[in-house]
């Protein structure tokens, strides 16, 4: 089930947690509205961009524009669908309506104008009626509570070492490390990914165009976040649905997805 959560007794091993398995999508589910704005964002920016090289002809950047918009409309479409599984009913018929009410407006025919009024009424009707089916909403809250949770317990150095193992059957693993104020993200064994296709060099760019730096070895990638905890929390939030998103399009992993982490020694004053 989307957004749902799987909870099982908790495996302690010599300093190690096995915190809980996690459904990847929740992640995703919980942050739609933000990324849905920041999605907008780009389409507005990139549609500007292409007006302007459209009129300055450098039609080769405009093309080039106009592939980014594809992506980005696609990507839009499968987060409104996520967030409305009516959606793309409704987006067809308010198309079909506004085309057909501007075939009315130049429509000269007595005949075809009542006709394509009736057509109207009848669209609105039944768009209104799908407006008024409820919108069932995904149980995202505790996975998506429990991770921010579990990040802010590395932020305030109560535990260490956290590692979110998105799929254990392919070694992909995003490991996080605070130190000096600076949360690090890193991706390791990226030869491995890509020798197995686990992912390509397409989305490997994708990855650096996030902010994530390929090692001299070309074997790990690590992003470096600095500044206040709450604006690091929310950076990750956004960069974690992106990959999830944007890299790995919402798969999943077959429920195999959990957080672990090193439980910090207790002080012998707490002991």
């Amino acid at each position: 089930m989307v957004g749902g959560c799987f909870l099982f007794v908790p495996l302690i091993l010599p300093r190690w947690r096995l915190a809980t398995t996690i459904q990847i999508h929740a992640i995703v589910d919980s942050q739609l509205s933000l990324l849905i704005s920041i999605y907008e964002e780009e389409k507005a920016q990139l549609q500007k961009d292409i007006e302007v090289y459209l009129s300055e002809k450098e039609y080769l950047m405009a093309h080039y524009k106009s592939e980014a918009l594809y992506e980005v409309n696609r990507r839009l479409r499968k987060l409104h669908n996520l967030e409305d599984p009516l959606y793309d009913q409704k987006d067809s018929l308010q198309r079909r309506l506004k085309r057909v009410q501007k075939q009315r407006e130049s429509e000269t025919d007595p005949y075809m104008k009542d006709l394509l009024e009736r057509w109207v009424r009848e669209g609105q009707e039944e768009l209104g009626k799908l407006h008024q089916v409820p919108i069932e909403q995904t149980p995202s809250s505790v996975p998506q509570t429990f991770f921010d949770e579990t990040l802010e317990r590395l932020l305030k150095k109560e535990i260490k070492n956290l590692k979110l193992v998105l799929s254990q059957q392919q070694n992909l693993i995003l490991q996080f490390s605070y130190t000096k104020n600076t949360l690090n993200i890193t991706m390791p064994d990226i030869h491995e990914h890509l020798k197995k296709w686990v992912f390509y060099e397409d989305q490997l760019t994708i990855l650096k165009s996030l902010g994530f730096q390929l090692s001299a070895s070309g074997n790990r990638l690590t992003l470096s976040l600095t500044g206040d905890k709450t604006e690091i929390l929310s950076q990750v939030k956004v960069i974690l649905c992106k990959i999830i998103f944007e890299i790995f399009a919402l798969i999943g992993f077959r429920n195999e997805s959990f957080l672990c982490y090193n439980e910090k020694p207790a002080k012998k004053s707490e002991r």
